[in-house]
């Protein structure tokens, strides 16, 4: 084989698409989102302390706190989801899920030092079928004020599910 500038040219190519694919991987995984803060600062009136740990996938995970509760009851199917009642300790997103994506998240900040927050509606980016159990998940805000399920801590632990009815 012989090493011409177009053999030049087509190496360098290939080169450089390795590069963008492997750097579009990392990014897309969330290899760039990985926290290095091991602490989530419990609230006044919290009993126990709360550590953020890291998932299979990477993501944050904290354990919940005692006394935290989230309650939701069977409802129909829709593009928004009531959720009956939150105590909470920290300021926090309740998502909506199902299997296998979230169906949008609603941020509830309770009273100073923790406490209930009641008829908290969240609404849908997709509605529920009828027929279909969804859950509902909790996650820490990480302090910006914004969802991002890659770096707010899920609480595990803190959830309920219902099921979407026919509005029949």
């Amino acid at each position: 084989m012989e090493w011409n500038a177009k053999t030049q040219q087509w190496a360098i190519a290939g080169a450089a698409v390795i590069v963008v694919a492997l750097g579009g991987w990392w990014f897309f995984t969330g290899a760039a989102t990985n926290q290095t803060d091991d602490t989530v600062t419990p609230s006044e009136n919290s009993t126990e302390t709360s550590t953020t740990s890291s998932s299979d996938d990477g993501r944050p995970t904290v354990a919940v706190n005692t006394g935290e509760e989230v309650s939701v009851d069977d409802q129909p199917a829709g593009d928004s989801v009531r959720v009956v009642e939150a105590r909470l300790s920290r300021v926090s997103w309740v998502a909506v899920r199902d299997d296998m994506r979230i169906y949008g998240a609603a941020r509830v900040t309770p009273p100073q030092g923790g406490g209930t927050v009641n008829d908290i509606t969240v609404p849908l980016l997709r509605n529920t079928e009828a027929g279909k159990i969804y859950s509902v998940v909790v996650y820490a805000d990480d302090g910006d004020g914004a969802f991002d399920f890659k770096k707010d801590a899920f609480v595990s632990g803190l959830d309920d599910t219902f099921s979407a009815l026919n509005g029949d």
